[in-house]
């Protein structure tokens, strides 16, 4: 251990720090595993995981699962004993049947507290705070706003064996002074939307990725509109559930203790109308009741929730040099007051409204669209083309409309397990994680990238992948690995890139010409193999699925996905080598299927002048504005399926 440590209070700001400071990584650490770490010394105890900590509330009473863990530990946090909870709930003096919920609750909070030798985080916390450092640090910085009672106490505590303890402080307000411009967006799509726009006008401006940062209320309700319209868009992000490049924009959620950069260039504040909305658990009344009863604010109000988040925007702003807030309909009584006590504020932008005279069904945008599109064509139509939404004008016109130009996306579903997309992207993951690992020397065994990868999905998707599941992962890459090296064998090809990205930010595109017109191309590879000695490679696409195109389909061009890539390849990635062949990897089912081989210059000629004729005229179907609905050849698994069926009446 290191004589000087950075503590970080939030697991994103971790990943965020520690890519930046990789030199001194090992000094940067989660305030909880400094805490364990002095712990540990105690054998007579063990840790609970949150998982556990659920499990052991869901044993006692599985149907308080959703309210009971987060009131306990609200009440662990604060130091309030069960037996004065008690006592609070038995003076109780609202409604019976409130009184009743909380008795449930307090019977809970007894028996999860009679856990003999386990110890949760906040017990961790407690039992850390009685004893001595060793070896002792010389200095602690804690980055965080805000901490508990029992995190303010294992702080205090430090101070007994280390000679400097620093944290940063809402008080420590800097000088500097900020404009900021706010926008007000009809729906999330648009307030994404015109983010993504600004973004790319500071790259055009030469503003470095890294120095951009979101901070966004419900980021959950956020996550999956920011994927989209930023890969639509080419713009790299991350949300920081794990350790990535820097040369990416940061999309962080909106928590005092994530609001710890001291000097950052751009930041943008989305999702402000939810910003400190109100407790649904607790009344007003009943916090107020209870925080007399302990005689301390366990459960903030929501007056003081407000004061803390305008403390909060104050001290963002003398921490950048450009401020972009942003919301939905109405602002959120903590940011209408900041504005009001902001001399600095500068406009307002209120987003256009395109369908504010279009009173026709959507019906009418594939039957008549100059009428729509006449004054926003060019906003709305794709100034550099993905392979991917190529791929989905293929297979529905009305999609790609309604996905890649009005950026529109059916509600999402919470769901206690992955989905069959979600499982596609952890495999993919674990796929390039292994690869990229062996590639470089790293003995990493397949077990061990599945577990990171599973835990990076947990976090970024707030569910739990159970055992179950987790054995079936493992059986499925086992399977496919195991079938993979057999391929590997039958030639001298080389696993070389993985995830090849072109035409995202700082990346060049891939420029198609085809009878005196261009257009620009982006993607994702998931896997070039390379034979050096031939100078020819492999393109490589990873199926989750069972249906891949035919290999008659994709040398007559009708299919063009991997004939792209290979392009790709030879003209920004290989230059000098030409492709040999191309495959579909279906990991769930353990086999690839060839999707073309080239036996000659003059083969791989005529299938390109086949695929850009298909590509072209796909194009050309796009900029007339020709989006027909094809219910007719549906898919079970489209998000957009009711939608066509409803185009076709």
């Amino acid at each position: 251990m290191r004589s000087s440590l950075v503590l970080t209070c939030h697991p994103f700001i971790h990943f965020r720090f520690q890519s930046e400071y990789q030199k001194a990584s090992d000094a940067i650490w989660p305030f909880e595993k400094l805490a364990r770490q002095i712990v540990s010394k105690e054998k007579r105890f063990r840790i609970l995981t949150h998982w556990e900590q659920m499990r052991l509330i869901q044993k006692k009473a599985p149907h308080a699962v959703p309210h009971g863990l987060p009131v306990i530990r609200q009440l662990k946090r604060e130091e309030i004993s069960v037996a004065a909870f008690k006592q609070a709930v038995s003076g109780y003096p609202f409604s019976s049947r409130k009184k009743v919920f909380f008795q449930e609750i307090a019977a809970l909070y007894e028996g999860y507290e009679d856990k003999g030798p386990w110890l949760d985080d906040e017990d961790v916390f407690q039992l850390a705070s009685q004893q001595r450092i060793h070896p002792p640090l010389k200095q602690v910085l804690i980055l965080a706003h805000e901490l508990s009672s029992v995190e303010e106490k294992f702080a205090h505590a430090l101070t007994r064996d280390v000679p400097r303890v620093e944290r940063i402080s809402l008080e420590s307000l800097g000088s500097q002074k900020t404009e900021l411009q706010l926008t007000q967006a009809r729906t999330r799509q648009d307030e994404v939307g015109a983010i993504g726009d600004q973004i790319h006008r500071l790259i055009k401006r030469g503003v470095p990725l890294q120095n951009i940062f979101i901070f966004c209320a419900e980021i959950q309700d956020y996550r999956t509109l920011f994927s989209m319209v930023f890969e639509r868009q080419g713009i790299p992000f991350s949300f920081w559930n794990e350790q990535r490049d820097l040369n990416r924009i940061t999309i962080l959620p909106w928590h005092p203790n994530t609001l710890v950069f001291a000097q950052m260039d751009t930041v943008f504040l989305a999702g402000l109308s939810a910003l400190s909305r109100k407790d649904h658990l607790l009344s007003e009344e009943e916090k107020f009741y209870f925080n007399q009863r302990f005689l301390k604010e366990v459960f903030p109000s929501h007056g003081a929730r407000v004061e803390k988040t305008k403390q909060l925007l104050h001290w963002v702003t003398t921490r950048v040099h450009r401020l972009h807030l942003s919301y939905v309909s109405s602002l959120s009584k903590p940011v209408h007051d900041f504005l009001g006590e902001y001399p600095f504020y500068t406009k307002k932008t209120a987003l256009p409204d395109p369908f504010k005279r279009e009173k026709k069904s959507v019906k009418s945008l594939s039957d008549k669209p100059d009428r729509f599109f006449r004054k926003y064509r060019d906003s709305v139509l794709p100034k550099v083309y993905s392979v991917r939404s190529l791929t989905q004008y293929q297979k529905c016109p009305q999609g790609f409309l309604v996905k890649e130009c009005l950026r529109l996306l059916p509600p999402q579903p919470a769901a206690d397990e992955l989905t069959p997309l979600q499982q596609g992207e952890l495999l993919h993951a674990a796929l390039r994680r292994y690869f990229s690992a062996l590639k470089e020397g790293q003995g990493v065994s397949l077990e061990e990238v599945l577990a990171e990868c599973c835990k990076t999905v947990e976090t970024r998707l707030n569910l739990h992948i159970f055992p179950p599941e987790r054995f079936r992962l493992k059986q499925t890459l086992s399977a496919f690995m195991d079938q993979e090296q057999r391929w590997r064998t039958q030639d001298h090809f080389l696993p070389s890139f993985f995830e090849a990205a072109f035409g995202m930010a700082d990346r060049p595109s891939l420029t198609l010409t085809w009878q005196g017109k261009s257009i620009q191309l982006k993607g994702v590879i998931d896997r070039i193999d390379v034979d050096a000695d031939k100078q020819v490679f492999r393109v490589i696409d990873y199926k989750s699925g069972s249906g891949t195109p035919s290999e008659k389909e994709v040398m007559a061009g009708r299919h063009f996905q991997l004939t792209l890539y290979a392009i790709a390849v030879e003209t920004l990635f290989l230059p000098g080598y030409r492709p040999k062949d191309g495959y579909f990897y279906r990991i769930k089912q353990a086999d690839r299927r060839r999707a073309f081989e080239m036996t000659s210059e003059s083969d791989w000629q005529a299938l390109k002048e086949r695929t850009l004729k298909e590509v072209f005229q796909e194009v050309d179907q796009i900029e007339a504005l020709r989006f027909p609905g094809t219910p007719d050849r549906c898919f079970d698994s489209c998000e957009l399926r009711n939608f066509c069926a409803q185009e076709s009446h």
